[in-house]
């Protein structure tokens, strides 16, 4: 087959990708019926390893949120910083603070889900709001609105974790693969067909908890705690999904390079692990994705220019830019318009090489 009509196959699955699947989100209204249970039960669970700092910065802010029934438990995993210090401080002033600890020596594995889900299973409420330790919610009512989406048919609730924005280009490029990845698991859940959340964010009930048996089936991996609880969960009840601002619940991007490549080739590790459907509709996207650049570079160096082949491209480029930026600017996430015809481009060479890596590289350690 001619390279051009590859390129247009895959230019015309990116456009029924985007016009389709991922155009839903701007249509999408925000939720007008109340659950009719107020004030439902909330279980915060937290889990800190060396996060001393951030704790500093960040966990009076869920502790003072304003919802009158909810503990916050944050499971000390095994720090040998002043983790420990920061929590019994707080503890004295927040008599709803919990701590658990466990100590370094008794450390079981690299992973944090031992120590999520010992919280869980610590925690005294019937529902579970689950975020990290340098995260920050945007207002007084992330609790509040979060738990307002449960109802009996919505066991799970699925929030919005933006990054900070810093300014430099390596947190432009986190931030737009971070809107990429929200754009793909709220659209599918929006057609009904959910397949991760994200665990900055991401609340249920201790029930499905322990109806779905935790995370014992991967509870040895590293990640997956939020991407694969909810491929099991979605097996026993309907997700909702909250896009009020107010819950969005921010956190600080990688700082370096080096940190960032460590945490997606992290992530890369539970992909195979999906549901076949979910992995065939995923590896279509990022397939096309990645074929219609590869495809019109190789074309353009090796035949010249092809006035058609490169209309389409730049109607192709153009529609893109423009669905995404529209869902970034409806859901106050930052991105400008111009940034995503260069942003698109380093995230798919970006993910050509992290994905080569993490088949190399295994990670060991969820930090």
């Amino acid at each position: 087959m001619k390279i051009e009509y590859l390129f247009y196959i895959a230019v015309g699955i990116q456009i029924l990708f985007y016009n389709i699947l991922f155009m839903r989100m701007l249509f999408l209204k925000p939720r007008v019926k109340v659950n009719n249970i107020q004030h439902l039960p909330i279980s915060v669970v937290i889990c800190a390893h060396n996060e001393e700092e951030n704790l500093k910065s960040y966990l009076q802010q869920i502790l003072e949120q304003e919802y009158p029934d909810f503990e916050v438990l944050v499971v000390n995993d095994g720090s040998t910083d002043g983790t420990l210090e920061v929590l019994n401080s707080l503890a004295k002033k927040y008599s709803h603070l919990k701590i658990i600890s466990i100590q370094a020596e008794d450390k079981i594995g690299s992973g944090k889900k031992r120590a999520l889900d010992l919280g869980i299973r610590s925690s005294k409420n019937p529902y579970l709001l689950l975020t990290d330790a340098d995260c920050s919610p945007e207002s007084k009512y992330w609790i509040k609105n979060m738990s307002n989406y449960f109802s009996e048919e919505h066991q799970i609730i699925l929030g919005i974790a933006p990054y900070r924005h810093q300014g430099t280009f390596l947190h432009d490029i986190v931030r737009y693969e971070t809107l990429i990845t929200l754009i793909q698991y709220v659209s599918y859940a929006l057609w009904k067909i959910p397949y991760m959340g994200v665990g900055r964010n991401i609340a249920y009930s201790k029930k499905l908890y322990n109806v779905v048996g935790g995370m014992s089936s991967h509870i040895e991996m590293i990640s997956g705690d939020d991407d694969l609880f909810v491929q099991e969960a979605v097996k026993y009840t309907q997700v909702a999904i909250c896009m009020e601002k107010s819950t969005y619940m921010y956190s600080q991007a990688p700082a370096t390079w080096k940190q960032w490549w460590k945490q997606k080739t992290r992530h890369y590790t539970t992909g195979g692990m999906y549901s076949w459907p979910h992995q065939f509709l995923l590896g279509i996207f990022i397939l096309t994705k990645i074929s219609v650049y590869v495809l019109i570079i190789y074309y353009l160096f090796s035949n010249g220019v092809n006035y058609l082949l490169t209309l389409v491209f730049l109607v192709f480029l153009s529609m893109m830019s423009i669905i995404v930026y529209q869902i970034s600017r409806k859901y106050s996430l930052e991105l400008k318009s111009y940034q995503v015809l260069y942003l698109d481009l380093i995230f798919v060479i970006s993910m050509i090489l992290q994905g080569i890596h993490a088949k190399v590289i295994k990670r060991k350690d969820w930090k």
